[in-house]
């Protein structure tokens, strides 16, 4: 859930009233122990203590993509992490947090010597009107997108020139071995899918359970043969699939599955 905050919206009000744009100009991630991503944000919710900051850091880009809609995008390069966070805000240039996203728990893979990291994009868009005069953005989603949509196009390619491409699961299946599995799968009925052992560190997996599947006939699983898979709420050798559209993600760091 995401929500501009009652003091985001006073900064921004004030200002309007003085003539003067606010500048959003840093994103905040952070982690909570506890926090629920599905809860409504508390609209007078407090600034992160300092323990639970993961990365603060200048906004990469800003876009309008109209009038009253704002997108803010941060990228963050393999170097960075690792960590894990379930809370993103936005931050104006006087300090004020002005809107706040919980998230689920995501995890930052940094480079080391042992695996490539990973480049993670999180966007953050703001509604209300006038928007884009009120935050000083004109800069068109076409002129913001360009690096990014290059990036990803290319990324899209070569993971399918390499075999990476999207299964549709119907039945129980064990992935294939590393270089020849699937980077997104989507459960069409109940299955069992079996992960390979052999994957490497940074391998990443995104899970969906379609919204046709009968959730009372049967359970959506993806499991390990020996091992445990790390989740929030403790480890197991198997991971019930329990809520339909919405992507699960399963990465290997430093040995261990984890699914967020």
């Amino acid at each position: 859930m995401a929500e501009i905050l009652n003091r985001g919206m006073m900064l921004i009000t004030q200002n309007l009233a003085l003539n003067v744009a606010t500048h959003i100009d840093k994103m905040v991630l952070a982690y909570k122990p506890g926090l629920n991503y599905t809860d409504p944000v508390n609209p007078d919710e407090p600034d992160p203590a300092l323990g639970e900051i993961k990365y603060r850091g200048p906004v990469t880009k800003a876009a309008a993509i109209s009038p009253d809609k704002v997108v803010y995008s941060l990228l963050l390069e393999p170097t960075v992490g690792p960590f894990t966070f379930n809370w993103m805000g936005l931050e104006a240039s006087d300090g004020t947090l002005v809107a706040v996203s919980y998230l689920p728990d995501t995890v930052k893979v940094a480079k080391d010597a042992n695996q490539p990291g990973d480049t993670l994009i999180r966007n953050f868009i703001l509604a209300f009107a006038r928007a884009s005069a009120a935050l000083d953005v004109t800069i068109t989603p076409e002129t913001w997108q360009f690096d990014f949509t290059d990036y990803i196009n290319t990324a899209i390619s070569d993971g399918l020139r390499a075999g990476f491409s999207a299964s549709a699961i119907t039945a129980d299946s064990s992935l294939p071995a590393n270089g020849k599995y699937p980077s997104h799968l989507r459960f069409m009925k109940p299955a069992v899918v079996t992960l390979d052992e052999t994957w490497a560190d940074g391998s990443r997996l995104g899970v969906i359970v379609d919204h046709s599947v009968d959730m009372a006939a049967g359970d959506c699983i993806v499991q390990l043969t020996s091992g445990t898979i790390s989740t929030s709420a403790g480890a197991d050798r198997q991971i019930r699939l329990r809520q339909a559209s919405r992507e699960f993600i399963f990465e290997k760091i430093a040995g261990q599955w984890r699914a967020a």
